[in-house]
C-alpha cells in the first residue's frame, strides 16, 4: 500500500498546515462561487459542498504518464466558456466516492492549487467526468478546514476568486 501511505502523509500536511482561524477570520462564502485554479488561471463555477470529503473536478481524457518512475496524470478541464485546458499533475493516490445508488467508484487523486475568494491553498482533488452535473468543480472540506464558513442560501459572495490578474 505504498500509495496509501503516500496519501495518508499528504492529507496530513494539508490539514495540519496553517493554524486553525477564529470564525472571525473565516471567510464566508455562498453555496456557490467562482473558483480559479492556478497556475493555469482557469476560472469555473464551482460548488460547496461540505458533505463531500475532498474537491471533484470535471476532467476529461484522462491518461496516465510515466515520468522517470513518477505516475503523471495528463487530462482536459472545459470550463464551459469555450476555453479547454490541459493539465498534468502528479497522482497522489485513488479514492473510493461513495454513490447515491450503492455502489462505490475509484477516482484518481491529485493535489492542485485553488483560490476561492481569497483563501488559496493546495488541496486534494479527485477527476471525474462532471458533464452532467451543473458545475464542473466542486469544492470539498478538505479545501474548507479552517478557512471557509459556507452559507448555502446565498451564492457569489466572493466575486471573481482568485489572484489579480486571473482571466478565464
Amino acid at each position: 500500500m505504498k500509495s496509501m501511505s503516500w496519501w495518508t502523509s499528504v492529507l496530513v500536511v494539508i490539514l495540519l498546515a496553517p493554524a486553525a482561524a477564529s470564525a472571525a477570520q473565516k471567510q464566508v462564502v455562498g453555496g456557490v462561487e467562482k473558483a480559479v485554479i492556478l497556475p493555469e488561471n482557469i476560472v469555473l463555477d464551482a460548488k460547496v459542498d461540505t458533505g463531500a470529503d475532498n474537491t471533484s473536478l470535471d476532467a476529461r481524457h484522462i491518461t496516465a504518464i510515466d515520468r522517470d518512475g513518477i505516475k503523471m496524470l495528463r487530462f482536459t478541464v472545459d470550463t464551459r466558456q469555450g476555453r479547454t485546458v490541459t493539465i498534468e499533475s502528479e497522482q497522489v493516490g485513488i479514492e473510493i466516492v461513495p454513490q447515491h445508488d450503492g455502489e462505490d467508484v475509484e477516482r484518481p487523486l491529485i493535489v492542485l492549487e485553488v483560490c476561492l475568494g481569497k483563501q488559496c491553498r493546495r488541496t486534494l482533488v479527485n477527476l471525474t467526468d462532471r458533464s452532467g452535473r451543473k458545475y464542473p468543480l466542486l469544492i470539498g472540506r478538505s479545501f474548507m478546514l479552517d478557512r471557509i464558513i459556507v452559507d448555502p442560501s446565498r451564492e457569489y459572495l466572493t466575486g471573481h476568486g482568485g489572484r489579480k490578474g486571473s482571466e478565464q
